[in-house]
């Protein structure tokens, strides 16, 4: 509330009026400060508890360890995924290079067929799936 000032208040009777609920306004705020302590301290012990249990579980638990954030993860996906797909590339030209000097499967009459550019993707999508699962069968 805003009080006037002292030199402004008419009577004494006003000011003593004015001068207790003042007072009481002070208490009030005081015990609202109070309380207010008191949760933060309730909130900063909680937290406290809160990573000693994480600090034990970590000590403990080795795959909790290794456990990431989402975006962590997702990042690691994202770079694993074009490793895989960098290393099916490879391993499939090697295999086109090796078609070309051992002979193509089928014979050299499926050499056209072999060399089309449609079965030249599936073939890196094969390739690419081969890596990841191999490296997930390798991390597990």
């Amino acid at each position: 509330m805003n009080y006037p000032d002292p030199e402004n208040i008419p009577s004494a009777e006003r000011q003593r009026r004015l001068y207790v609920q003042a007072v009481e306004e002070i208490k009030a705020l005081r015990s609202e400060v109070k309380a207010e302590n008191i949760v933060g301290k309730e909130s900063r012990a909680e937290l406290l508890e809160t990573r000693k249990e994480v600090k034990k579980v970590k000590a403990t638990n080795k795959t909790f360890r290794l456990q990431l954030t989402k975006k962590e993860l997702a990042t690691k996906n994202a770079a694993n995924a074009s490793k895989f797909a960098a290393i099916g590339a490879v391993m499939t030209e090697i295999l086109y290079q090796t078609f070309d000097v051992v002979g193509y499967v089928g014979g050299s009459q499926w050499a056209d067929w072999w060399q089309a550019e449609q079965v030249y993707g599936v073939m890196v999508v094969v390739m690419t799936s081969i890596v990841g699962f191999m490296a997930r069968a390798a991390h597990e």
